[in-house]
């Protein structure tokens, strides 16, 4: 256990204890082989840690542990090309081909250009790529990008896309002459002292390196290795590894203004304001206050309030996040790619900031939540209206069947969801397996939103 403080009587939080007695508990009764969570505010800089790098007997965890970016390297991507535009460099209005020269293909597709602020808020609406498909240069993924159908109006729908971002990093490199990466290195992470790693060089540094775990059969814990992340797809998930403090302060950068901040008011008002409101969806296992309700220039709003990013990949999870009530940001990294467990955590340490007396910090499953309101699950259809074949996520289906009394969600990947009506309008919620889901429109026809992804319903064929 480690923890690490500065002006730690001032804390108007829980003593660091309470959140040493929480992180303990992960690990002996949960099961983690180790996590770190650091708290920065204007004067006080906490970090506190528990377990180890490797459940086979790596060092401790402290805070020179760095933990794999994965995903939020979107963050990362996003700030750099917000500095790009706060130097006049780009115009994030401008139509994505006017800087990367072989889209203008995909433009034909529509009235209304793709542009560089819809790759960046993840609105561009095109149907992206399954993870078996086989993209590794440029040119197969503007080829791919260039043909794919168009599910949205630009700007409209948020779906979670990586390719958004390998074309944002083809965009940095058209501009600047240099890859994503070392433009982040370069504008972003050292102008802030922020220092950050790879998982490759990494290993070298026993107090730095640390491995990736995932929970195998349900109960045992596997180690995992990974290889690097292919270069094209570093934009989106990076190869950076990063210590809880130093997430901490890059979230802290990108949301709250300060004295020698490298982000202009204007460019942290575009970061943090939501360029997309998303639709209400519903889950049984996932605490709905860490639902995302909006999505802004590479940044998430959650249904509590906050503002951050979350990850999960490569063994691991992290999570950076701005709490505007106490204008503090909270980091955590753990070492096991669980992200229901790091739900769990983040809700504890908005408990932590609002100062609630904790006498025993408990280790809790989330809730099972049932009875939610069916009327506003089906916004305003009729089960009927509903049933059908939607398109979306990665090249994936989902296929509604509406029944009397419920509605059923097959997934192509063959897992199953199933919700129906109780008493008064209440609804059950059945899923083996963690998922959000909720229907929306779009027009005047039903759209879906399953996690992240959102999907069209595809029209019927006739004769």
């Amino acid at each position: 256990m480690t923890i690490v403080a500065t002006n730690p009587s001032e804390y108007a939080a829980p003593s660091p204890e309470a959140l040493e007695e929480y992180l303990s508990n992960l690990v002996q009764n949960v099961g983690v082989p180790g996590i770190s969570v650091t708290i920065v505010s204007d004067s006080n800089n906490l970090t506190v840690s528990a377990g180890t790098t490797d459940i086979g007997g790596g060092a401790p965890i402290g805070p020179r542990s760095r933990f794999a970016v994965s995903c939020l390297g979107r963050l990362l991507t996003a700030a750099a090309v917000l500095l790009l535009e706060q130097k006049g460099s780009l115009n994030l209005e401008a139509p994505i081909a006017d800087y990367v020269p072989g889209l203008e293909k995909r433009d034909s597709h529509n009235c209304d250009p793709i542009r560089v602020a819809h790759l960046l808020s993840q609105t561009s609406g095109y149907l992206g790529p399954s993870v078996d498909r086989t993209i590794r240069s440029w040119d197969d993924a503007a080829a791919f990008f260039c043909e794919t159908p168009q599910l949205f109006w630009p700007g409209t729908v948020f779906s979670e896309q990586n390719l958004d971002y390998v074309i944002l990093g083809q965009l940095v490199r058209a501009v600047t002459g240099r890859s994503a990466a070392d433009l982040v290195c370069e504008t972003v992470l050292t102008p802030l002292g922020i220092v950050a790693g790879t998982s490759a060089d990494d290993r070298s540094d026993p107090d730095a390196y640390v491995r990736g775990h995932r929970i195998a059969d349900g109960r045992s814990i596997e180690r995992l290795d990974f290889s690097p992340i292919d270069d094209l797809w570093a934009p989106a998930i990076s190869n950076h590894t990063m210590s809880t403090d130093g997430l901490a302060r890059l979230q802290r950068a990108l949301t709250c203004e300060s004295e020698g901040g490298i982000f202009t008011r204007e460019t942290l008002n575009r970061l943090r304001n939501p360029s997309v409101i998303l639709p209400n969806t519903h889950s049984v296992r996932r605490n709905k206050d860490w639902v995302v309700s909006a999505f802004g220039l590479g940044c998430a709003h959650f249904a509590n309030g906050l503002l951050g990013f979350v990850s999960a990949g490569l063994g691991q999870c992290t999570a950076a996040m701005f709490h505007p009530q106490v204008q503090s940001s909270s980091a955590l990294g753990m070492n096991i790619e669980a992200p229901l467990i790091r739900t769990m955590v983040q809700d504890y340490l908005c408990r932590y900031l609002s100062g609630q007396t904790i006498e025993r910090a408990p280790v809790r499953r989330l809730p099972i939540k049932n009875g939610f309101n069916f009327t506003e699950f089906i916004n305003g259809f009729s089960p009927r209206e509903l049933s059908g074949r939607y398109l979306g996520g990665d090249e994936h289906t989902v296929i509604v069947r509406a029944q009397s009394d419920r509605i059923i969600l097959e997934i192509s990947d063959g897992k199953k969801i199933v919700l129906g009506e109780l008493q008064r309008g209440k609804a059950f919620f059945q899923s083996d397996f963690p998922a959000s889901v909720g229907f929306f429109k779009c027009g005047l026809e039903p759209a879906l939103r399953f996690g992240m992804k959102s999907y069209r319903k595809l029209a019927r064929k006739h004769g």
